[in-house]
């Protein structure tokens, strides 16, 4: 059996309302504050601290030893 066979307009329309208003959100808040493209790129616009930084860049770069 199809999944498609088994959805209803109503659920198509609810996945539709869904993901405008999520798109919408996104757009609202990208373009409530603006701020200067090079201050958005380094440390999280000055938020966070060096250890915060250095941990995440470690634990992105550890290998795994069981693979």
């Amino acid at each position: 059996m199809n999944i498609y066979d088994q959805l209803d307009v109503l659920d198509f329309a609810v996945v539709g309302i869904y993901l405008l208003v999520l798109i919408g959100i996104g757009a609202w808040i990208s373009f409530r504050s603006k701020r200067p493209a090079d201050e958005n790129y380094f440390l999280a616009g000055n938020s966070l601290n060096w250890t915060s930084i250095g941990f995440n860049m470690w634990g992105t770069n550890v290998e795994c030893l069981r693979c």
